[in-house]
C-alpha cells in the first residue's frame, strides 16, 4: 500500500483515512483534502494542526504540494472523533492576494525577471523551463489586479504555461515528456468517459481588420482585410467573427482564424478515467503536463494526449488516480499575442528586425529541455502498441475530435 503524508514542523501526520489530492495546468494551485476518523480515544483529533502552518503533501515519499494549511475542522461524537484538514499550494497566494508594487511598470524586462518580482513577496521560487526569454517592451500592472492575473498575462505574451511543481512556480510550454506506463482500457484503466462539448466551437472562423498603408501597400487591400476557416465538425450554421489584433494583414487573419479553429475543437473533447493506485511502473506518480499514449478504442482514442489534470484519492474503495486528457494543441499559445510582444509590428504588420535579431541570437540554455512550440514533438508508441497521432480509429473526426486540428 501507498501512503499519503502530511508534513508539518518537521512531523509526519499519516494514517489518513480519506485523501484527495489534486493539481492541474488550468489551475496553478495543487489542493488537498485530508480527513481522519477514529473511535473516541484516538490521537488524530488532538494533533497541533492549525490554519496557516506551512506544510507539506508527500505521495509515496514524493513531494506533490508544498504549501498552506487553509482549514482545519475537528469533529467530536460520543462514538468517534475525526480532523480534516486541507490547504493548497504556495502558489495560491498569487491566486488569492493583490499585486502591490512600486512602480507598477517595466520596460525591456524579461518574463522571468518579472515573474521572480511578482512572486518574491510570496516567498515563492520561480523556474524557467523554456528557451528564449525575450525582452517584453513594456508591462504594467493594472488596479487591483491580483498577482497571478498579472503572471498569466505577462505569460501569454510569451506563449508559456505558468505551472505549480512542488511549491514553485514553474514557466514552462506543453509537455513533450511521456509517461512511463500507457493507459489502456481493459488492462489499467478501471473507468473513462469521453466528454464532447461543441458549445465553444463554430461552423466558420472570421477574422477581419485593417492596417497602415503606404506608397505600395494601398487602397482595399489594407483596408478590408478579411480571412475565413471552416470547422467541418459543426454542421450548422454558427459563425464566429472578431477584430484581429494590431497591424492586419492575410497572413495574420488567417493565422488567428486557424488557431481559434485548432484551440476550440482541441478543447472540445475531454478524456477522464481512473487508474488503480497513485504511481506509474517505474514508481513515479502519475502528473501533469504528460504525454501519456492511450489505448480506449471502445471510446474511439487511440494515441498520444496530455494529462491536464490529476486527483490522488483514498476511501474505502482503495487508492485511485483520477486524471483528465486533452489533445496537446488545447494549450497552444495565440501566435499573435507572442508576436506582438516580440517586437513591435511594421507597417505591413511584421516584427521589428530588432525583435527577430534577438531571437536568433537566443542560444538554448544548458541543462534545460527544449520545450514544443506549436505541436508535441511526435513521441515514440510504447512498445508494441500501434499509435497513431492525436488520431481516432474507424470514427470520423467530425464526431470524434481527437484528430490534429489541422485543415485535413
Amino acid at each position: 500500500m501507498s501512503e499519503i503524508i502530511l508534513q508539518v514542523d518537521g512531523t509526519n501526520y499519516e494514517g489518513w483515512t480519506a485523501v484527495s489530492v489534486s493539481r492541474s495546468i488550468e489551475t496553478v494551485a495543487g489542493a488537498f483534502d485530508l480527513a481522519c476518523t477514529e473511535n473516541v480515544g484516538g490521537a488524530a483529533a488532538q494533533w497541533p494542526l492549525r490554519p496557516n502552518q506551512k506544510c507539506k503533501i508527500l505521495v509515496n515519499g514524493q513531494t506533490v504540494i508544498d504549501g498552506y494549511i487553509d482549514k482545519v475542522s475537528i469533529d467530536v461524537s460520543d462514538s468517534a472523533h475525526g480532523i480534516a484538514v486541507s490547504g493548497r499550494d504556495k502558489t495560491g497566494d498569487l491566486v488569492d492576494c493583490a499585486a502591490v508594487h512600486s512602480p507598477a511598470q517595466w520596460r525591456n524586462i524579461k518574463l522571468l525577471d518579472l515573474v521572480k518580482i511578482l512572486a518574491a513577496p510570496f516567498g515563492l521560487e520561480v523556474i524557467l523551463e523554456t528557451v528564449a526569454d525575450t525582452p517584453l517592451e513594456v508591462f504594467k500592472l493594472e488596479p487591483a489586479e491580483t498577482a497571478f492575473a498579472a503572471i498569466e498575462r505577462a505569460c501569454k505574451l510569451r506563449g508559456v504555461l505558468p505551472v505549480q511543481a512542488r511549491g514553485a512556480l514553474v514557466l514552462t510550454h506543453v509537455g513533450t515528456e511521456r509517461t512511463a506506463t500507457p493507459l489502456v482500457y481493459g488492462g489499467n484503466i478501471k473507468s473513462a468517459t469521453a466528454d464532447f462539448d461543441f458549445s465553444d466551437r463554430f461552423s466558420t472562423y472570421t477574422v477581419s481588420g485593417q492596417r497602415a498603408g503606404n506608397d505600395t501597400d494601398n487602397g482595399k487591400a489594407v483596408a478590408h482585410v478579411k480571412e475565413q476557416v471552416a470547422d467541418t465538425g459543426i454542421t450548422r450554421y454558427r459563425p464566429f467573427v472578431k477584430q484581429a489584433d494590431g497591424q492586419a494583414t492575410a497572413a495574420v487573419a488567417r493565422r488567428q482564424a486557424e488557431w481559434e479553429k485548432q484551440v476550440r475543437e482541441a478543447r472540445s473533447a475531454t478524456l477522464s478515467c481512473t487508474v488503480a493506485g497513485w504511481t506509474q511502473q517505474n514508481g513515479q506518480v502519475w502528473d501533469i503536463n504528460l504525454l501519456a499514449a492511450v489505448e480506449a478504442a471502445i471510446l474511439g482514442v487511440t494515441g498520444d494526449l496530455l494529462i491536464s489534470a490529476i486527483e490522488y484519492s483514498y476511501d474505502d474503495s482503495g487508492e485511485i488516480t483520477k486524471m483528465e486528457l486533452k489533445r496537446p494543441d488545447a494549450y497552444l499559445p495565440d501566435p499573435e499575442e507572442v508576436k506582438k510582444a516580440a517586437g513591435k509590428p511594421d507597417k505591413a504588420g511584421k516584427v521589428s528586425g530588432k525583435a527577430k535579431a534577438e531571437s536568433k541570437t537566443k542560444a538554448k540554455p544548458k541543462g534545460v529541455r527544449q520545450p514544443s512550440v506549436g505541436q508535441a514533438k511526435t513521441a515514440q508508441p510504447a512498445a508494441g502498441m500501434a499509435v497513431e497521432r492525436w488520431s481516432c480509429r474507424k470514427m470520423p473526426m467530425a464526431v470524434i475530435p481527437w484528430g490534429t486540428g489541422k485543415n485535413d
